[in-house]
């Protein structure tokens, strides 16, 4: 009985470390991005980075329409949201823009 239980002691031991090891499929790992990390430069670019290390295929990422496009007759601003677009495509992370924060709506006065 002591043996059985010592085989399979060991055989799980073997095994155990082999599946841990497995390697995430690419595409299955995304993660949403807000906030902070979005708006500073260099918080994003550190953070692109572990993303990809850690096998990140695709980031959620907030698009601001009403920081994008000031006023109606302005025309819209991308700057901010193509730093994020050009940091994952270098890394070859896929983006998912998520427009917030629309604007109201453009009314002639009278």
């Amino acid at each position: 009985m002591l043996r059985r239980a010592l085989l399979v002691l060991v055989l799980a031991a073997l095994v155990l470390p082999a599946a841990t090891r497995a390697a995430v499929p690419r595409g299955w790992v995304g993660v949403m991005a807000d906030g902070e990390l979005l708006e500073q430069p260099k918080l994003l670019d550190p953070e692109l980075g572990r993303m990809s290390s850690v096998g990140v295929s695709s980031l959620r990422a907030t698009l601001r329409w009403n920081l994008t496009v000031r006023c109606a007759k302005c025309r819209p601003d991308f700057r901010r949201f193509d730093r994020i677009v050009l940091g994952t495509a270098r890394r070859r992370i896929s983006v998912l823009p998520v427009v917030l924060g629309a604007p109201a709506p453009r009314r002639e006065p009278g």
